[in-house]
């Protein structure tokens, strides 16, 4: 059985460098790289029709039987589901793996400004950070793994979050406000994945405020809280990559529920599974009573 290595992050993560070395240790035989291909075709192509490209001659070459690394951003959750479908449709026999490769933004910047990349800027490194969807296992995947590159400490985003006022409370004081109605509500152990989710669901908001006409909006907080989250390399060390990555995810969906129709919702459900849908309820129950 030949496989598929999916590599997941933003821009300057470090993921090609991870690429290089996989293909070295011969974990794969073949690194089928964005900037790679982006370069053979013409200038002026469309990211989506160099996507397009990748995906052609990954599934080619695991047709052909080969181990591949797919480097890219692949930030997008429907865009990952969506390309193991086509390979599920295609009755390809592989293992499929994902390796999620974080570094903090400010270091991305630094290697940015290291490797003069004039085609990335700052801003286009945080959109996507505001664009990050934490991989799990709903999306098909065999294997999860998570590299992270730089350890920063959840109790650093909490400090960023105490200088912003959101309905006369600081982002953080709401968060511990939520973290206590659940204590006494639900009394559930805090080692479970939910109890983190309500903890920190917030921390992203910091990182994505802009005033606009003379609105606070916090557009993508929900994603670069789940980014922030998978940062503090200790979680994991503590609770396991499962455990991990559940509360990322429920950081990641908890706005989903103020947002979505119902029969988007339904489809919701259908996707994630009920045990999550209903953790997304109590994190709802916990944000409104925490006001």
């Amino acid at each position: 059985m030949n496989k598929l290595v999916m590599l997941v992050g933003i821009s300057q993560s470090g993921k090609t460098s991870l690429a290089r070395q996989l293909r070295k240790i011969k974990e794969v035989d073949e690194v089928i790289s964005f900037e790679d291909v982006k370069k053979e075709l013409k200038k002026g192509s469309g990211i989506q029709k160099i996507e397009n490209e990748v995906q052609k001659r990954v599934i080619n070459s695991l047709i052909e039987g080969k181990d591949i690394c797919y480097d890219s951003n692949n930030l997008s959750s429907r865009w990952r589901i969506n390309f193991l479908n086509k390979l599920s449709d295609l009755d390809l026999n592989i293992k499929k793996e994902c390796i999620i490769v974080l570094t903090s933004f400010e270091e991305c910047i630094k290697r940015k400004i290291y490797n003069a990349c004039e085609d990335i800027t700052e801003e286009s490194i945080k959109e996507q950070i505001k664009q990050f969807n934490c991989p799990y296992w709903y999306e098909g995947w065999d294997n999860i793994k998570i590299v992270c590159n730089t350890h920063v400490p959840l109790i650093w985003f909490m400090e960023q979050n105490k200088i912003f006022i959101d309905n006369s409370i600081s982002i953080s004081d709401h968060m511990l406000k939520a973290r206590n109605i659940y204590d006494i509500l639900y009394k559930k152990p805090w080692e479970e994945p939910l109890f983190d989710a309500v903890s920190y669901y917030d921390i992203g908001k910091y990182f994505c405020r802009e005033e606009k006409n003379g609105k606070i909006e916090y557009n993508g907080h929900q994603n670069a809280g789940a980014y922030f989250y998978l940062l503090d390399c200790n979680n994991m060390n503590k609770k396991g990559l499962t455990d991990t990555l559940t509360a990322a995810v429920l950081i990641q969906l908890h706005n989903e529920i103020n947002t979505r129709t119902n029969k988007e919702l339904k489809e919701l459900r259908d996707l994630i599974g009920e045990t999550l849908y209903n953790n997304l309820i109590i994190m709802k129950a916990c944000d409104e009573l925490a006001y």
